[in-house]
């Protein structure tokens, strides 16, 4: 499962959720109110952005939901959308390196990843908020914003890193994959009969 793991589809990722902020915006608005639609929105954005990292469904949707659940914590603790926003970049990051992506290499340390991550991270809250100053779409330039700099996480490294980051790990490998190569193998070896 590729999904949003690659540089041009991290892009193309950003920019739909940047298109489609203000729609939701209006939907939510009447629901949840203003902050609430925010939060909503964080919330959603980046549980489908964790959705398509994973390698396997399963493993993405415990990562969408653990951002979940902590990002309704942090609404039912009155977090403000800011907050909200952070906390979700921040599990991003934690998520992406720490279970979705992580470099399978050996000698590739936690420091390295945190660094990689911090920068990401910090560098997306950054441009999003500069970008959004001003703006008649501040929302929407914001997460355009993050997400272009999130690219980036498939560029550092170059080609060894990326092989990492798309192989899984070891003892993970998906039980549909297992069998489609079984099936490969066969199917080669009655060619040759």
């Amino acid at each position: 499962m590729t999904g949003v793991a690659t540089f041009p589809r991290t892009l193309v990722f950003g920019a739909a959720a940047a298109a489609g902020a203000p729609f939701a915006l209006a939907l939510l608005g009447p629901l949840f109110g203003e902050a609430g639609a925010l939060a909503a929105l964080a919330i959603a954005v980046s549980a489908a952005y964790l959705l398509g990292l994973a390698r396997r469904p399963a493993t993405g949707l415990g990562a969408a939901l653990a951002l979940t659940l902590s990002g309704v914590g942090g609404i039912a603790l009155g977090a403000t959308p800011l907050a909200l926003a952070a906390l979700c970049a921040v599990l991003i990051g934690v998520l992406r390196s720490g279970l979705l992506r992580r470099d399978a290499r050996a000698g590739s340390d936690f420091g390295r990843a945190f660094a990689l991550e911090a920068a990401l991270v910090g560098g997306g809250l950054a441009l999003g908020a500069w970008l959004a100053r001003g703006s008649a779409f501040p929302v929407s330039l914001a997460l355009w914003g993050f997400f272009l700099v999130q690219s980036g996480f498939f560029l550092v490294g170059g080609p060894a890193a990326a092989a990492a980051r798309d192989a899984a790990p070891a003892g993970e490998a998906d039980p549909f994959e297992r069998a489609q190569r079984r099936a490969q193998e066969l199917l080669k070896r009655e060619v040759r009969a």
